[in-house]
Parts: C-alpha cells; structure tokens; sequence
C-alpha cells in the first residue's frame, strides 16, 4: 500500500486513502500557481512559483515516516487494533524552506526562542535530521526528494522585502494544502467553490442598485 497522506471513511463504512505522493505533486502546483501572482516591488514572475512550488512538494516529507503511517492508519479508524503512538512530526525540510514547512500547521516560526522559552525554528531543527533519516526509510520516491533544483533567486530587491516575501509564500503553502486536502475529505465543500462575479461585474451591480436606491429619495442626507 502506498503511503497515507489522510483516510476518509465513506458513508459505506469503506475507508479511502489520499495517496501521500498524489497529495505532494498536488500542493505542489498549486502553490506555485498561486505563488506566480506575488508581486514584490517589481513586476510578477515565475520565481516566486517555483520556490513554492518546492515547499509544496516537501511539506510532508514527514508523513512517509512508518511511524506517522501507524499513527494514521489507527487515528483514522482503518486499523482499529494498532495502538497510535503521540503525535507523530511531519513538517520536516533548509532555510527558507524550512520556515515554510515547519509551520505549515501552527504558523511561521520565530528563528529564536523568545524570553519566556517559546518554540523556535533554530531549536526545532536541531532534531530534523532524525525526522528526515526515518522519512527516508519509509521509501520516499526519487522524483520527490531528488527534486532539490537549482532555485531561481527570489524576487526581492532589499532585505526588508525578505520578511513580506516568505509570508506571501507561506500562505500560498497553507492554501495549497488546504484546498488539496478538503478536496479529498469534503469534495462537497470543494464544489462549492469558484463561479464568483470578478470586481467589474461587482462594481457594475453595485453602482446600479445603488443608483436605484437613490434615484428618488427626498432624505435629510440627500437634501445636504
């Protein structure tokens, strides 16, 4: 069996499984899809898309750990008679992508801890090697994490530019991975969504009414 990104239980008591690989590829183009639109301080360009795309096809390198597998199989239901061992870490990756991966879930990361001890993304790395070497052995597929291209520089022109720029990424990940995985646990939900007026179509409807609304009105506001 492949490895599990997430199971649903149908209605026939039958359990499917999201294929992690199809989940990653999945999150993948859609980050960069999204990502392709920032802009920051020069015009749009794909380089924004493939460092997305990146975090996408990494952001759950974790999952192929046996042990998250287990986890899974038992938390969902499927295997009922495997004791679940505790959360099990998935979020696993370097550098920029790190931040992006690690806080895929909880929120980006602050690189040090703070005065009162909180969580940082330099202490929680020190770690990921074992997370990683446990992935690995779980049968990662070459075309994943054999995918460390070489990386277009990213579209930023000053160092105060970094901070917006990861953010914008962060949250085309976030999206990604969201979309993709209500997709496969509520397609009902999915289907809901899309088919909305565009801001012209909107701005047009809503100059009309209100054109309506005030054509004849003899109102204190109107009289001012």
């Amino acid at each position: 069996m492949s490895a599990a990104a997430h199971v649903r239980q149908l209605e026939s008591g039958e359990f499917k499984i999201h294929s992690l690989e199809d989940h990653l590829s999945s999150v993948a183009k859609l980050a960069a899809l999204l990502a392709a639109q920032i802009n920051v301080g020069i015009a749009s360009n794909s380089a924004s898309g493939a460092w997305a795309e990146l975090a996408g096809l990494w952001h759950d390198l974790g999952k192929y750990q046996p042990a998250f597998q287990k986890y899974i199989a038992s938390a969902s239901g499927m295997e009922a008679h495997i004791e679940a061992p505790g959360r099990v870490k998935h979020a696993i990756a370097g550098a920029i992508h790190a931040y992006l991966i690690a806080g895929h879930h909880a929120g980006l990361p602050d690189w040090l801890p703070d005065e009162a001890g909180g969580a940082a993304l330099s202490q929680e790395l020190k770690n990921e090697r074992d997370t990683l070497a446990h992935a690995l052995v779980g049968g990662i597929p070459d075309e994943i994490i054999s995918a460390n291209r070489a990386l277009p520089k990213p579209p930023i022109r000053k160092a105060e530019e970094v901070h917006g720029w990861l953010r914008m990424l962060f949250s085309c990940l976030v999206d990604a991975d969201f979309l993709d995985t209500e997709a496969f646990m509520d397609d009902s939900r999915t289907a809901l969504r899309g088919g909305y007026a565009d801001i012209p179509v909107l701005r047009t409807a809503y100059q009309r009414h209100m054109a309506t609304h005030f054509a004849s009105a003899d109102t204190p506001v109107r009289r001012l």
